[in-house]
């Protein structure tokens, strides 16, 4: 009499999800717990991921690996330091109008200011009146909080720290190309261990393309804010045209951003409202431009992400590493996918397959999933 293994089956599969939601919990609150640590580390797999497609190119023509990881790394860093030198004099020069800005924002929103104030004093007047005579007065507890100077410090210490961590990281990741996982381990799990191997490698490979691809729509779009704040006779353009490329990688958060800052640097610049808004409307026409039509035609065809999905990962990745967090949603959440489509695979195909057959990054259902005709590897 045959035995039903079925209910057994239920309950191991069952076990295994729960345990996962475990880990995973457990994994995202070390990350949060040790953000200081994570941060640099997370940024540096990301970077290293981007860095790796020049020094494969590098590669091809027989370019010692240490050679072409330090060629690669010292143009990166000295493109970082001219934007750096570059861009220092102009933002300080606009992080020293910030007290006009405030000014000139609190003169132009006097009536609602107003209006706010008649407001509290009333409720202060009510609360007054129904207070208890004879109430016992508590004297507030003040609690000596730590200067400003001290607070400033305290966060460029740990900041460049980072950056430092992050940049040696950097180097070590690009000169040292020891797998995720040690080839003698993979060998050991047989056909498994293989088809593992090939979808770790597929993943940095996804990576790279997309992140090469955001980067590249994101400059477009740092060149395009530059011209067009150059042709309103915005000061500084070139500086308007890095933050819009930079904070355009933040998906939502990042151009809500930059127009608000375009916003407050045309308040203190010019005197009229209509050309006060017309910077702005130039770099929404052109985020507009950007977001519903060059990116799902430029990044569509390399992977396909969920806005709802990228939305939940930039408040998650936010919430657990601030800034750093945000930077770096869309590059974990192109992970997760592609590793989750690698829990899907038949036997004998890889994750590669799996693309090309299901056109990127869409629900795959194996049972309806075949290979489009003119589709190649």
């Amino acid at each position: 009499m045959a035995v039903n293994t079925e209910p057994q089956e239920v309950h191991d599969t069952t076990r295994n999800w729960l345990l996962g939601g475990l880990l995973l919990c457990a994994v995202l609150t070390l990350i949060a717990v040790a953000a200081p640590v994570a941060t640099p580390i997370l940024m540096a797999a990301f970077l290293a991921s981007v860095l790796r497609s020049p020094v494969r190119a590098l590669l091809r023509f027989n370019v010692p690996r240490p050679l072409a990881a330090a060629a690669v790394f010292l143009g990166f860093l000295a493109t970082l330091i001219i934007l750096v030198v570059t861009l220092y004099e102009p933002a300080s020069r606009w992080i020293g109008e910030i007290p006009n800005v405030i000014t000139k924002i609190e003169r132009n929103l006097t009536p609602i200011r107003d209006t706010i104030e008649e407001a509290q004093n009333t409720a202060e007047r009510l609360e007054k009146a129904t207070e208890l005579s004879g109430a016992a007065v508590v004297e507030p507890v003040r609690v000596k909080q730590t200067s400003l100077l001290e607070q400033v410090f305290e966060t460029s210490r740990v900041f460049l720290a980072q950056v430092a961590v992050t940049l040696v990281l950097v180097l070590f990741m690009l000169a040292f190309s020891a797998p995720l996982l040690p080839t003698a381990v993979t060998d050991k799990m047989g056909d498994r261990g293989r088809r593992l191997r090939e979808s770790l490698d597929e993943i940095e490979v996804q990576m790279s393309r997309y992140m090469g691809a955001l980067a590249l729509v994101n400059l477009v779009v740092g060149l395009l804010t530059a011209g067009a704040m150059y042709l309103l006779d915005m000061p500084t353009p070139l500086l308007w045209g890095v933050i819009a490329a930079v904070l355009g990688l933040v998906p939502y958060v990042g151009p809500l951003i930059v127009a608000t800052i375009i916003g407050c640097a045309a308040m203190v610049t010019f005197d009229t409202w209509t050309a006060m808004l017309m910077p702005v409307l130039a770099y929404v026409v052109i985020n507009l431009i950007e977001s519903e039509l060059v990116t799902p035609m430029v990044l569509g065809k390399v992977l396909m992400l969920h806005p709802v999905a990228i939305f939940i990962f930039v408040l998650l990745w936010s919430w657990i590493l601030g800034l750093a967090g945000a930077f770096l949603a869309v590059p974990i959440l192109v992970a997760c996918v592609v590793t989750a489509r690698s829990l899907i695979l038949d036997d004998g195909e890889t994750l590669a397959d799996v693309m090309v057959r299901t056109g990127g990054l869409r629900p795959v259902f194996p049972a309806s999933a075949v290979r489009r005709p003119g589709d190649e590897m």
